[in-house]
């Protein structure tokens, strides 16, 4: 999801000391690029940060592709062709050791230290900015089931989403401050088992969904699950009735397509494909899988 600007410097920015290269990098950035210009020649250190600016200045993050190369190393791809517009993003915060990447948002990306189960920071690597918070609730667990990251249009913000057993906690970037909401749905039972990892949901216009089943959260949707999704509007947590098209041992992926909710699965020869579109859920097409072959083909949804 992008809303044609460059999404992150809003409300996200440095709270520990960093290199001279960042410090001369955020305080180039608020400059004129015409000033800029004027000065590469002062040394090599400068031109090759004038110029780092200048290369992202005239790439619009909208076109970029961003890559999880590892914990915490990134970079950015042109989406019109392989060309490496920025490599080797290297989150900055060095107490941050073997950062764990829980799920991103237009080129934001929300991470985690292995050291503190609460604290959290949203780093920007288009810009290099980042944050950290620390989350006040824990419900004596130190994982939660599920997270989320969206941008409230409605509110020109971005909102962490943290998911516990009966409640979840909504992270407010712009205004940096916490909310605390009860999870009702007809499975919050199913929040009661103990989760192994933090399962990041799918971020689509001002929405996070989820599947949610017998062993609580997870991005596979099976027989006897439902979508839960958080809407960053009313700050409110809601559910889709169960599909009805999964077979007893068909299991759907959930993922974003053309920005709208989809799902993909099946069987193991071919994979069915839906979306969701005005809150219903419809078939789009097949791809059939045969060793290295693949077909694909448009249902009609009758």
């Amino acid at each position: 999801m992008n809303h044609g600007k460059q999404p992150s410097k809003q409300g996200v920015k440095q709270d520990t000391a960093m290199d001279v290269y960042d410090i001369q990098f955020s305080i180039f950035t608020r400059l004129p690029l015409k000033s800029l210009l004027r000065f590469q020649s002062v040394s090599k250190p400068w031109n090759a940060i004038i110029s780092d600016i200048k290369k992202s200045k005239e790439t619009s993050p909208k076109n970029l592709l961003l890559v999880h190369l590892n914990d915490g190393l990134f970079e950015f791809r042109d989406l019109e062709s392989p060309q490496i517009v920025i490599g080797n993003r290297q989150f900055p915060l060095k107490r941050f050791l073997y950062p764990t990447t829980l799920c991103s948002c237009d080129c934001l990306v929300l991470m985690k230290t292995p050291m503190d189960y609460n604290e959290y920071a949203l780093w920007n690597p288009y810009t290099n900015e980042y944050r950290t918070f620390v989350c006040p609730y824990q419900n004596g667990m130190s994982t939660p089931h599920g997270c989320g990251l969206c941008y409230d249009s409605s509110d020109d913000d971005y909102k962490v989403i943290l998911i516990y057993s009966s409640f979840c906690v909504v992270y407010h970037v712009k205004r940096n401050y916490w909310t605390k909401k009860t999870i009702v749905s007809s499975r919050v039972g199913s929040l009661n088992v103990r989760p192994w990892e933090c399962i990041p949901g799918i971020s689509v216009d001002g929405c996070v969904f989820w599947s949610l089943g017998f062993l609580g959260i997870n991005q596979l949707l099976r027989r006897m699950s439902m979508i839960i999704y958080f809407d960053v509007k009313s700050d409110e947590f809601k559910e889709l009735p169960e599909p009805d098209f999964i077979g007893l041992r068909q299991s759907f992926r959930l993922t974003s397509l053309k920005g709208c909710v989809g799902l993909y699965g099946g069987s193991t020869y071919e994979l069915d494909i839906w979306i969701m579109e005005q809150g219903l859920i419809s078939p789009k097409g097949r791809v059939g899988l045969y060793g290295d072959r693949t077909y694909g083909k448009e249902l009609d949804g009758s």
